[in-house]
């Protein structure tokens, strides 16, 4: 799978990385939003990691442009802040699958990988604890 990590911290690029090519995956970084938007538009990627917060820039941006561009990518949030909550994050865009909150647990995010790559299906809710969960319809 072709992965985009828009991470501006230069150690969890440096570890995503890692950890997905060793998974097998085609990564691309980036560490702004400008770089992450022109990487955008100009390859297809499967999978976009998202640092919510890029700098001053909102990730929010990045995911409709992913969700123009290409509808068929699913989007990885990774927040440090809590402005707002795993709830709004995920409802904010069809393509968000899964929020994680920094520090993220590796084990975590490579389980949703590893699903998006099985094609197994995502639930938008797979971090959400009990209290949050909305009842299936």
């Amino acid at each position: 799978m072709k992965y985009l990590i828009a991470e501006d911290d230069p150690n969890l690029r440096f570890l995503w990385h890692t950890l997905l090519t060793r998974h097998g995956h085609d990564v691309t970084e980036t560490s702004s939003a400008d770089q992450a938007r022109a990487a955008l538009e100009e390859d297809v990627f499967d999978v976009m990691l998202l640092d919510l917060y890029l700098g001053r820039a909102s990730g929010f941006s990045l995911v409709r442009l992913a969700e123009r561009l290409n509808p068929g990518c699913k989007v990885i949030i990774v927040a440090g802040a809590a402005e707002l909550s795993d709830r709004e994050i995920r409802t904010s865009a069809r393509s968000v699958v899964s929020v994680h909150r920094k520090p993220v647990d590796i084990e975590d995010l490579l389980d949703v990988c590893g699903r998006i790559d099985r094609g197994s299906p995502l639930r938008r809710r797979v971090d959400l604890d009990r209290s949050e969960a909305i009842p299936p319809s």
